[in-house]
């Protein structure tokens, strides 16, 4: 804009500010005189002039307007004016030439373009309100567009758009060649750009997977967009695993993934295990971003991993660290400090890579000088760095170090226990581990902690092979035996140390869901699976759950070892009937349709019942609106759950029915002998039951307590006030 026209321009809303509409109407006159070509900021005026209650004046403006915008190539830009003016002037031939005009040269990548005007009524001297609103709607799905129907089609990509019916024809995930009523579309189908995480995921995703090989940081960017809040691991992980990272491709492409994030300017990445993810407004830097956490992070383990993720990073990069803004976040190194060795080691990688000087001890003299070796270097932090304080404790040990090394298994920090094991059999001194585990498993009461890592380290392949020679039995006996101890402690003196502790020795038990219990459990003789078996089911430190799980597991693979046991096939059968849910092919078409009627009419309905309130007014200002609202909310909600059921049901496979014992798909006549009648069943799935017919689930009390018996098997029916004694007859095909 030259300086000129900026200052018509700002002249023009001067007279607007202050309602001077006569000289107003000579300005614009004036202007369009002189060059018609930079007068854009004029329809802008004409929309301010619609706002402000001076309609008339804004369709002088355009009558007068239109023919030179006309004439200049540029209507194309007056739309959004023009929309709002020409339905104020229904009947002026010019500003609806200009309308028309401004939809051919606004839309020209639209191809059937003329047809949505025809359809509109625009062209064609309807409603120019009205043809707006039918213009919009047509506009907003193009041919090859995509949309998503969260409820339950998933992506679809539009086919063609059938202005004189005012129809999608769209194929979706879920439902080919599907058509879908654009009049309401709009309340339950979200329109998604080409490069949408979902619309490649669904129809391009051979090209999403080629990006998340090159840029992996783009393809979580997506999927931050896509959720359009922040989301952490699990779900980047159930994004894109397995349909564009297969399974076993996950861990190492997210190993290159992370640091590729984390030098996203876009994406900020907490620091945590399980790191969760949010797009920034304004880009930061990995350098801004670190010396931001450092400051507003009171964790000092927190802090030395931030910053020595951070220099590693800049190492491999190459890239520049403001060593004095990094350096003055860290005290000086010092022996009282529980993390001062972190931070020797810390500033000596600052050193390393920048020059610059720190301040303090360094990390050999902060060993030699400290009265509390084991106390420093639980405060490491860093893997890295935790080798690094075992090599300096080994070097300042000189010929004692073998010694120094057990006394780190028994006082040491856990994380400690591994390295020094390897460091200690790798020195030719395997013999020394030996000695101190056999300490261990006779003294379990002194080591408490060593029991818990023996017990995860033997369920590690990546231990040091040593460990493999204690008694695995012995192990988890002495686990046992420590965790209900902790219990009974805790019961008489309740703190919260001791719950804690409880804690760690239950979860250490249920470690990678408890498969090291069950694969030394399954490995015992009779005498000692008996010992056990009392161990877990009187244990008072385990979880109920536990102790079922345990107790089940010992039964299933020792027959008859405990005579008076719980029965828990009862549980199993619930849990299976959950999982599966079998109906005939009959019920399922039934449900399928009863799908299709929410979705196609109910839905439907609703979504033009609220759009034909917004039309007319606040929706929170009418109850019965409001109710319209809730009742989108309902239908959604229930449209979700029907499509769940859909996608577990499975059909029942008549030819696999056998009728040598009662199974699903099958009539069963029995005899009540309490009541001395016969009665005939068919049992099927929970969406054919109906007892008036004679048709009973499987899920049901009678039907699971008849399955898998046979013809003259009797069995004892109990419901609540009464038992009653059944006998199976026969057994016939109900389907």
């Amino acid at each position: 804009m030259s300086t000129d026209t900026a200052a018509s321009a700002e002249r023009l809303n001067s007279c607007l500010s202050e309602g001077r509409w006569n000289e107003l109407e000579s300005l614009w006159l004036e202007n369009l005189a002189q060059v018609p070509t930079e007068q854009s900021f004029l329809w802008r005026v004409a929309e301010t002039l619609v706002s402000q209650g001076q309609s008339a004046r804004a369709i002088t403006l355009f009558q007068v307007l239109c023919p030179r915008l006309r004439a200049e190539g540029v209507i194309g830009a007056a739309l959004p004016a023009l929309k709002r003016v020409a339905p104020l002037a229904q009947d002026d031939p010019e500003i609806r030439a200009g309308l028309v005009e401004a939809y051919r040269a606004a839309c020209t990548d639209v191809a059937d373009l003329e047809a949505f005007l025809r359809a509109s009524g625009i062209a064609a001297g309807g409603s120019v309100a009205q043809g707006i609103t039918s213009m919009d709607r047509l506009l907003r799905y193009r041919v090859g567009g995509f949309v998503h129907h969260e409820a339950a089609w998933g992506v679809g990509r539009i086919l063609s758009v059938n202005p004189t019916l005012a129809t999608l024809l769209i194929d979706f995930e879920e439902r080919k060649g599907h058509t879908v009523p654009i009049d309401g579309a709009d309340k339950y189908l979200q329109s998604l750009p080409a490069d949408h995480l979902l619309a490649m995921r669904a129809f391009d995703v051979e090209r999403l997977r080629a990006l998340a090989k090159e840029s992996p940081h783009a393809v979580v960017r997506k999927v931050l967009e896509a959720h359009r809040a922040k989301i952490n691991l699990r779900d980047l992980k159930a994004e894109l695993m397995p349909r564009v990272i297969p399974a076993d491709e996950w861990s190492a492409w997210w190993a290159s993934a992370k640091a590729a994030v984390k030098k996203d300017p876009h994406i900020e990445m907490s620091a945590s295990s399980v790191p969760t993810f949010e797009l920034r407004e304004v880009a930061v830097s990995q350098e801004e971003e670190t010396l931001e956490r450092l400051e507003n992070e009171s964790d000092p383990f927190k802090r030395i991993q931030m910053a020595y993720d951070w220099l590693k990073d800049a190492a491999a990069a190459g890239t520049k660290v403001d060593a004095p803004a990094l350096a003055i976040q860290f005290p000086d190194p010092d022996p009282r400090d529980t993390h001062g060795l972190a931070i020797a080691f810390l500033l000596a990688d600052l050193k390393a890579i920048t020059g610059h000087e720190g301040k303090g001890m360094g990390a050999e003299e902060l060993l030699r000088t400290t009265k509390a070796p084991y106390e420093l270097m639980s405060g490491v932090g860093p893997d890295a760095y935790l080798k690094r304080a075992l090599a300096l404790w080994k070097k300042i040990q000189e010929d004692a170090w073998g010694t120094a090394f057990v006394r780190l298994l028994s006082e040491g920090p856990e994380e400690t226990w591994d390295p020094a094991v390897r460091e200690l059999c790798d020195g030719g001194k395997k013999e020394l581990v030996v000695r101190f585990l056999d300490e261990v498993l006779r003294e379990p009461e002194r080591h408490p902690d060593q029991i818990l890592w023996l017990y995860r380290a033997k369920a590690n392949p990546t231990s040091p092979g040593v460990l493999e020679q204690a008694d695995d039995a012995l192990i988890l006996r002495n686990l046992l035996r420590a965790l209900d101890a902790l219990a009974a402690r805790v019961a008489r003196d309740p703190s919260p140390d001791g719950r804690k502790m409880v804690q760690k020795f239950r979860s250490g038990v249920a470690f990678k869901g408890y498969a090291p219990a069950k694969a030394i459990l399954e490995k015992l003789e009779r005498n000692e699976a008996r010992e056990f078996y009392w161990l877990v089911a009187r244990n008072r430190g385990l979880s109920d759950q536990a102790k079922m799980l345990l107790t089940s597991f010992l039964e299933s693979q020792f027959v008859g070892l405990i005579e008076d046991r719980t029965k828990v096939a009862k549980k199993a059968e619930e849990e299976e009937t959950v999982a599966n849910l079998m109906v005939t092919q009959d019920a399922y078409n039934r449900k399928y349709k009863e799908f299709e009627h929410l979705i196609n009419v109910q839905m439907l309905e609703n979504s033009q019942a609220i759009g034909r309130a917004m039309e007319l007014g606040d929706l929170s200002e009418n109850s019965e609106d409001s109710a319209a609202l809730e009742r989108q909310q309902q239908l959604a909600q229930r449209a979700k759950e029907m499509k769940a059921d859909l996608d577990r049901a499975k059909i029942i496979d008549a030819a696999g029915i056998t009728t040598d014992e009662v199974g699903i798909g099958t009539r069963v006549t029995l005899t009540n002998l309490t009541e001395k009648r016969q009665e005939t069943w068919s049992i099927l799935g929970p969406w054919d039951a109906d007892p008036d017919r004679g048709i009973i689930s499987y899920a049901a009390a009678l039907g699971k307590t008849m399955l898998g018996k046979k013809p003259g098997e009797e069995v004892e029916f109990i419901h609540e006030t009464t038992r009653d004694r059944l006998r199976i007859d026969r057994i016939e095909r109900a389907l």
